[in-house]
């Protein structure tokens, strides 16, 4: 399992942000897969609208991880609340089934690259 986290695209030079919960398998592997890649990230366990984006604002990820709820709202409301989200390149998600309803929304956001589920990492 060590072996597949490395597989998490972190960034190096680009904040990666993660909004899960600790108590949930996403919010246990994604710290454990960035110090197995010696590379560090924004770990939001406590998570609201306002605390999300304020992150992405103050942050300007390349990379964001979280469940598909939240990474629908920033879709949705990124233009509304004024959001730079023109370095966010990568999205992953492992708490719940990312649809390709979900993918396709998510691949709105212009910079955004790929949209990943745990499950490509895994397999």
């Amino acid at each position: 399992m060590a072996s597949r986290l490395k597989n998490i695209p972190f960034f190096e030079y680009k904040t990666n942000l993660v909004f899960t919960k600790s108590t949930h398998i996403s919010g246990a592997i994604t710290p454990f897969a960035s110090l197995l890649k010696g590379i560090g990230i924004v770990y939001l366990t406590y998570i609201t609208n306002e605390r999300i984006f304020d992150a992405v604002e103050t942050y300007k990820p390349g990379l964001i991880f979280g469940f598909p709820t939240f990474l629908l709202m920033i879709a949705h409301e990124a233009e509304v609340a004024g959001l730079d989200l023109s370095n966010l390149e990568i999205i992953g998600s492992g708490g719940a089934p990312v649809t390709p309803a979900v993918v396709n929304a998510l691949m709105t956001i212009p910079s955004v690259r790929y949209v990943l589920n745990v499950k490509h990492i895994f397999s």
